[in-house]
């Protein structure tokens, strides 16, 4: 809290991320979290869900620690339901969800930070992060290599990837899906010169029928249940 305000006093912009499903969190501590994230109050806030993953043939520490004892982490019911304790607490504190699942902001300071996102600019430091500079994404590498390459003074670059006109239109659907906004169809015409649902018209009937996403015109909206679902694989 005293960190806290200093950084106000020196009109700094505060912002925090908070992580669920880690070993041995109960419903109980993540409410903890939350309550102390209201108190603190930080402009801006990613609320995540723990990803465990296998890469490059190395178990990283999380990974380990799952497969030696997979019941100290939440089950999917617990990563559910603290999911939604996030929308309610944050919501009840006066932040507004702007992306799904893990964005929220609390004042205007904050807008330039969701503009950049929406032109497709930001920049990721550290670790296996990945960094979106339109027209391209730029992946980070592992942390031996990223300390070795920094000590070199050189870019911990792992590589580099220029997107395609299709793979360009999938990200700025995905995006416009993920975004509270919605996906706005006569943006994407503009911008690519065809119609979102001739492009994709047969995954946004799938998601209408699961009851995923609604029309309502010129903007496709995820529902209440696509949101919670938004990080799930939804658009794999």
């Amino acid at each position: 809290a005293d960190l806290y305000s200093g950084i106000h006093a020196k009109k700094g912009l505060f912002t925090g991320e908070s992580l669920f499903g880690l070993p041995d969190q109960t419903l109980e501590k993540w409410e903890s979290t939350l309550n102390m994230i209201a108190e603190l109050r930080p402009e801006s806030i990613d609320s995540f869900h723990l990803r465990l993953q296998f890469e490059r043939g190395h178990h990283p520490p999380l990974y380990k620690m799952f497969t030696e004892g997979p019941h100290r982490f939440p089950d999917e019911d617990t990563n559910l339901l603290m999911k939604i304790m996030s929308y309610e607490r944050l919501r009840a504190a006066g932040y507004t969800a702007k992306v799904t699942a893990h964005i929220f902001t609390l004042h205007s300071k904050t807008d330039f930070r969701m503009r950049l996102i929406k032109r497709r600019y930001t920049l990721a430091l550290g670790t296996r992060a990945r960094s979106e500079i339109s027209p391209g994404r730029v992946k980070n590498h592992s942390l031996e290599q990223y300390m070795n390459l920094l000590g070199q003074n050189t870019l911990p670059i792992e590589s580099a990837v220029k997107l395609t006109e299709r793979q360009l239109m999938q990200r700025e659907a995905v995006w416009g899906l993920r975004n509270y906004e919605g996906l706005d169809k006569t943006a994407f015409k503009d911008r690519f010169g065809v119609e979102v649902r001739n492009s994709f018209g047969a995954i946004i009937t799938k998601f209408e029928e699961l009851g995923l996403v609604a029309d309502s015109g010129n903007i496709v909206r995820l529902t209440q249940k696509g949101k919670l679902l938004a990080d799930e694989g939804l658009f794999k």
